[in-house]
């Protein structure tokens, strides 16, 4: 896990990022990033009420807080809808199966966290966790203010100092990407799931904007060496599109 503090006028805001991970087990992935997560949340918390409080004498409390989470986020992943091709894609032995098997189909957050999970502990599978970011060529990086984003109601909100306008900024952030690829390993055998960031805030026209992944194994003639390269590109691409139906910025004809 990747954690950031920008400082600002109110205290700071914190940038947390699910961070790489290479063939490790997904259940403590999982445990390790949440547990983490909740414990910086607490700290900054307390650190906003009170500046001067020693928050390493409530770290016990803050992890226990932790495991709570992870208690109640194990058991969502786990509850969450999950169709069954999704596990018998986990055992599937050729290509042309594994593309009947994904036609069509659909995920949440949840249930796509749900099939990580049930891929190391049912199946075998380790978990890897790779982002690639791809930024414009005639953008110089060091001129980006520290952290900016677009809320949900089209605001650019900034933090640090940049020379750059906020219409500048607005073409950055529609122009840049990020490639997000997650691959379970079990033996020779993979499964790559992997998305364009770009696809989260509805920039493609894959079904309107519907946010989705991608799917390829080795099963597709790719070695797990090729997939590195690929991924470390940037660049990948796929017939597959698999809906991830409540997450990102989601098309307007949604239900």
């Amino acid at each position: 896990m990747s954690i950031r503090k920008i400082p600002t006028k109110s205290g700071g805001v914190l940038i947390i990022g699910e961070g790489s991970a290479d063939r490790v087990d997904p259940i403590e992935f999982f445990r390790k990033h949440t547990i983490e997560t909740k414990v910086a949340l607490l700290k900054q918390k307390a650190k906003m009420k009170d500046p001067f409080m020693p928050t390493h004498a409530h770290e016990p409390l803050f992890v226990e807080e932790g495991e709570k989470l992870w208690e109640k986020r194990l058991q969502q992943m786990e509850d969450a809808p999950l169709a069954e091709n999704f596990l018998q894609l986990l055992e599937s032995k050729r290509k042309n199966e594994q593309e009947k098997l994904l036609k069509g189909m659909e995920i949440t957050a949840m249930g796509l966290g749900g099939l990580f999970i049930k891929a190391g502990r049912d199946h075998g599978y380790s978990y890897s966790s790779y982002r690639v970011e791809k930024v414009p060529s005639d953008i110089n990086e060091a001129q980006l203010p520290r952290v900016f984003h677009i809320t949900k109601k089209g605001d650019l909100e900034r933090y640090g100092q940049s020379p750059m306008t906020d219409k500048q900024l607005r073409g950055f952030f529609n122009q840049k990407n990020a490639l997000i690829a997650r691959v379970l390993d079990r033996g020779g055998e993979w499964h790559c799931f992997f998305q364009m960031e770009r696809a989260l805030r509805g920039a493609e026209g894959w079904k309107g904007g519907q946010p989705h992944i991608h799917y390829i194994s080795d099963k597709w003639g790719i070695s797990r060496k090729q997939l590195d390269e690929m991924i470390k590109s940037g660049s990948m691409s796929s017939s597959i599109h698999i809906a991830l139906v409540d997450y990102g910025t989601q098309p307007s004809n949604t239900k």
